[in-house]
């Protein structure tokens, strides 16, 4: 029994771990605001929407704006009998296991992959007040360590049968496919899926170990097949429930033509935060009839709303803009169908493109760029502040699972309420239900995490970095050289990924809208957990093994 036990010490040092997280994190309760029609309420909707087995529900200028991966996260949790944050937590436990496990081939320990397992595990983002809300960048933080994950495991599998590295392949496509429809720019993780494809390829082909190499080669299909597949199912059901073929509304050719005509209008200080200020639209109502019609919302309460919301004083930031443009649009009466709505996008882009042809509007001859000295300046400053956020942790917070559905509001339909309520698993913390003494030992418990990774996330990241340069130059300098390319291609992919979205965050902050935030940067702070804990117990072992090395040619 206790020679079992010592054989399976990993499977059951996880599994005590993750019964410990659920635990702790079962004090959470996730938060909505019923307020938020592009974000919580929206998502909510299409769950339900996707549950009735009426695809995203009935069309609005909502309807389309964003992918539908959260929705049918929580459809799949509420189907299975899990409540919102149960789902959550429990698909980021899989992706923290499947990570481990593809490392065996590089960390043969199992007390070592054990405590990498926990220092990525409980991460304390992914109980933050950001992340309980019902909404989409909970999933995509564990979506992005799946990929990882699978991309790790095909290039660790690369020498083996092609049937050892298909379920890597077929998770690879579901998961980075999976995070194309939850947020629209998941382009960002493109450097690591074609990069680790490509370096995975490199090595069948140039390595003589490895056999049947275009079998293995072929088998890159398999993501393809399945992104296309599924952007192709999602575009037939939009032209079935909404009547055009496409994914999201922001990426058919009426809107971006329509974007591309009002916001190259020549104004006097282009700005590179504001492509359609107030200037360049009194401009447009005078040419544009059907533009005009939208004058009356953005001079409105409603419409400066969405520039209060902004940096710039006055102005629609591009961050705010296309949900200014929307709301307007619904004002009108345009979003009763998709059609009617992109007829009047093409009509205000066929009266725009004709004032330009005629010289009634001038369109401008050089866009604000990011280049510019000024935006430069602003993009390393705003760098700064979100490495200071994701590294430094300074801006982490928790939540007591007190009750805090935001939707208990007069206005706010009770049957709606309830229905939300049972959709996400959020019930009442009333005294009868309420167990605070539990809950509090729990929380405290959190808190006390929380705190040690703040107190040591940043020192240890920059050893880590220093031990990433070190690790390169034992990769080209110290002998024997060559010997740590598998260590070297995980740290590069994992210190690439952390940077390529903090440069993300920060052009974001700088030329849409305000994006420094723990919410924005969740998707990264478990690949910097990994990063950190993965470089010191690469640099130990490759100073363990240049001593043997140096040992041995001694003798």
């Amino acid at each position: 029994m206790l020679e079992k036990l010592k054989k399976h010490k990993l499977i059951i040092g996880i599994i005590l771990l993750s019964v410990i997280y659920f635990i702790l994190t079962s004090v959470q309760n996730p938060i909505f605001y019923y307020n938020a029609g592009y974000d919580d309420l929206y998502i909510l909707i299409s769950a339900m929407s996707i549950l009735d087995i009426d695809w995203l529900g009935p069309f609005s200028g909502v309807t389309l704006t964003k992918g539908p991966g959260a929705p049918i996260f929580i459809a799949i949790a509420n189907g299975l009998g899990l409540s919102l944050m149960q789902a959550q937590f429990l698909f980021y436990i899989g992706a923290c296991i499947l990570f481990v496990h593809t490392l065996k081939h590089v960390i043969k320990t199992d007390w070592v992959r054990l405590m990498i397992f926990a220092v990525i595990l409980f991460n304390p983002v992914m109980y933050d007040v950001e992340l309980l809300r019902v909404y989409r960048d909970n999933i995509n933080s564990s979506l992005l360590l799946y990929v990882i994950a699978c991309g790790f495991g095909i290039f660790f599998h690369y020498k083996e049968k092609p049937k050892k590295i298909v379920p890597y392949m077929i998770g690879f496509g579901v998961f980075a496919t999976w995070m194309a429809i939850t947020r629209e720019e998941a382009i960002w993780i493109a450097p690591f899926t074609i990069g680790s494809s490509v370096i995975t390829v490199f090595f069948i082909l140039f390595d003589k170990e490895c056999t049947e190499k275009m079998k293995k080669v072929l088998l890159y299909f398999i993501p393809i097949v399945i992104y296309c597949f599924t952007i192709a199912i999602i575009c037939l059901l939009n032209k079935i429930a909404y009547g055009e073929f496409i994914r999201i509304e922001n990426s058919s050719k009426p809107w971006k033509d329509f974007m591309k005509a009002v916001s190259s209008v020549d104004v006097e200080e282009p700005n590179i935060l504001v492509p359609l200020s107030r200037e360049a639209m009194e401009k447009l109502y005078e040419v544009s009839p059907s533009f005009a019609e939208l004058r009356e919302y953005f001079e409105s309460e409603d419409g400066m709303g969405f520039a209060d919301a902004g940096e710039v004083e006055d102005q629609i930031d591009a961050g705010w803009l296309s949900w200014a443009i929307i709301s307007a649009v619904h004002g009108q009466g345009y979003d009763t169908d998709l059609k009617t709505m992109n007829n009047y996008y093409r009509r205000v882009t066929a009266e725009v493109n004709q004032a330009y042809e005629e010289g009634r509007l001038k369109k401008e001859d050089k866009p604000a760029s990011i280049f510019e000295k000024q935006n430069l300046e602003k993009l390393f400053e705003n760098l700064e502040k979100a490495f200071d956020l994701q590294v430094g942790m300074n801006n982490i917070a928790l939540k007591i699972g007190e009750d805090t559905f935001y939707a208990e509001n007069p206005d706010f339909p009770k049957e709606r309420e309830d229905v939300f309520r049972e959709i996400t698993g959020n019930t009442s913390t009333n005294s009868k239900t309420y167990h605070y003494k539990m809950d509090e030992i729990k929380f405290n418990a959190l808190t006390g995490i929380t705190k040690v990774y703040e107190t040591f996330s940043k020192p240890i990241f920059f050893i880590a970095l220093a031990i990433y340069v070190f690790e390169i130059m034992r990769f080209f300098f110290i002998k024997p050289r060559f010997a740590n390319y598998p260590q070297l291609i995980i740290l590069t992919s994992l210190i690439m990924l952390h940077l390529i979205r903090l440069f993300v965050i920060a052009y974001t902050q700088t030329a849409l809208c305000p994006a420094i935030n723990v919410m924005y940067l969740s998707s990264t702070y478990s690949v910097q957990f990994a990063f950190e804990i993965l470089s010191v117990i690469f640099g130990i072992e490759g100073l363990m093994n240049m001593l043997k090395y140096a040992r041995g040619k001694n003798k």
